[in-house]
């Protein structure tokens, strides 16, 4: 499975859902490859997502409704919900500007 340039427009929790998904969809062996954003540090991702808040507010959208909005995580944090959505080990391939190339297989 591939997911390129998509995810990153997700709140944690919705990207935690899709993994979860993910994962239970691939058969044993099976790979995911994740090409998205990933943010530089801690206060670039807290900042995204706050700049999005913003504009949910302003514009009046309901939680739950998408926004486009890049809101990427640090490699930290993506890899924390990939964890927690059952992949148990992740390959970085590449990594330019931001644009990150993660590849993950279910045993």
């Amino acid at each position: 499975m591939i997911s390129f340039e998509s995810l990153h427009h997700f709140v944690p929790e919705k990207k935690q859902q899709l993994y979860r998904k993910i994962y239970k969809g691939l058969k044993s062996g099976g790979a995911f490859l994740l090409g998205d954003y990933i943010a530089c540090c801690d206060e670039e991702e807290e900042l995204l997502q706050n700049v999005c808040r913003s504009k949910r507010e302003r514009d009046g959208v309901p939680e739950g409704i998408f926004v486009h909005f890049d809101t990427p995580l640090t490699l930290e944090h993506e890899l924390e919900l990939l964890t927690n959505a059952g992949f148990d080990g992740a390959e970085m391939l590449e990594c330019i500007n931001g644009a990150t190339m993660i590849l993950l297989r279910k045993k």
